[in-house]
């Protein structure tokens, strides 16, 4: 497997504290954009490196 990006190493390890958060949590951790934290998480999400819950709390 290739090494992570920074931003994916980042939100990694961010995640990795075990507490699920958004990803306007996770921007405003990392001073990433919006846009960098979700495009993270989407590249994580298709290599299996983590799993997507749903909001029940915001159920647009």
């Amino acid at each position: 497997m290739k090494p992570l990006p920074q931003s994916q190493k980042t939100v990694l390890e961010i995640l990795g504290t075990g507490r699920e958060m958004t990803h306007k949590e996770i921007a405003e951790k990392v001073d990433y954009s919006p846009r960098t934290v979700r495009y993270a998480l989407k590249k994580l999400r298709e290599k299996k490196l983590l799993i997507k819950k749903m909001n029940l709390q915001d159920m647009r």
